[in-house]
């Protein structure tokens, strides 16, 4: 049991959170925020990562520099709004975990496998929820 005060955030390197406890247990969470909505996810041992993106249109210029032919054919027959936005909402929370975020370079975070609501991308399957008009999407263990 922790109470509030003996949490200690700081910032690493790039930006990320770094948790610190009393107990010395190796404790990490990621974040993220849009409009006004937070999320979190925090994981022993091993580093997670959350996104939160909106719902909206994401043109063929947008799609044509983040996704690839085959991630597009992924979601070929979806509504093209919230499966462009899951796709990318996965990138944003498997590059967190990997600690490299999306480098300026996207397409290096690859969509290998949709089931349902959950999305493979290298490797790591990302969970993924709409809730109101955003989607969110977190590491699995």
């Amino acid at each position: 049991k922790l109470f509030p005060i003996e949490v200690a955030i700081d910032a690493g390197p790039n930006g990320e959170p770094l948790v610190g406890v009393p107990s010395g247990d190796d404790l990490r969470v990621s974040i993220a925020h849009k409009d006004g909505i937070g999320v979190a996810i925090a994981a022993e041992g091993t580093t997670p990562g959350i996104d939160i993106e909106k719902i909206e249109a994401r043109g063929e210029g947008f799609a044509g520099i983040a996704f690839s032919p085959a991630e597009l054919a992924l979601v070929a027959g979806r509504d093209q709004a919230d499966a462009r936005t899951r796709l990318w909402a996965a990138k944003e929370a498997a590059g967190k975990a990997a600690g490299t975020g999306m480098g300026n370079a996207p397409k290096h975070l690859a969509v290998s496998a949709i089931d349902g609501d959950r999305l493979c991308v290298n490797g790591r399957w990302i969970a993924t929820r709409r809730h109101l008009d955003y989607i969110i999407a977190w590491t699995e263990p």
